[in-house]
């Protein structure tokens, strides 16, 4: 993503918030976090890393201010999303590769149980629906691991987890 999502998200050319909205946080930042320089856009340009070390910082400064899960419960909820989102994107392969092989057993047995058969088109009405299940939720867990787990899946989760965090610099005192 180029970045962490609480890091990129208070950069002038992300437009994952509206300009007001980030310029309002910006300041409020100014007034809670000593060392933070709200970064012009220019400036950022020009060295957009010392840009990005101020906004680390801020981030630190809220994640340390909003540790508590009672008073700030959508922080803790969107930040265990996004963790869960990106572990499962960790494992894509390997979820794939277990199917896969589940899947490939699964059919052996099939085979084997019914090798003595004569196989066409008649004959897999023989066959009990529990294996016609099994084989299409093999095919479900396949094309939701294919198709649904992704970056862009995780890229959400991730800027919904920074723009909670982001706003409870105005519940801060």
């Amino acid at each position: 993503m180029g970045g962490a999502p609480t890091t990129l998200i208070l950069r002038h050319s992300d437009n994952e918030l509206d300009k007001y909205t980030k310029q309002r946080y910006r300041e409020k930042l100014v007034s809670l976090v000593s060392n933070f320089k709200n970064v012009s856009e220019r400036a950022e340009r020009a060295n957009p890393t010392d840009a990005d070390q101020y906004y680390i910082s801020a981030i630190n400064y809220l994640r340390e201010k909003t540790r508590d899960s009672e008073k700030y419960p959508l922080i803790l909820k969107e930040n265990m999303n996004y963790g869960f989102s990106r572990n499962l994107l960790a494992f894509k392969s390997t979820a794939i590769t277990i199917i896969l092989i589940s899947l490939a057993i699964s059919l052996l047995i099939i085979v084997v149980t019914f090798k003595d058969k004569y196989v066409d088109i008649n004959s897999l009405s023989l066959l009990s629906p529990q294996y016609y299940v099994l084989v299409i939720l093999h095919i479900i867990f396949l094309l939701f691991w294919c198709l649904m787990i992704n970056e862009t899946w995780v890229k959400v989760r991730a800027y919904a987890y920074a723009k909670r965090l982001l706003s409870s610099c105005e519940d801060i005192t």
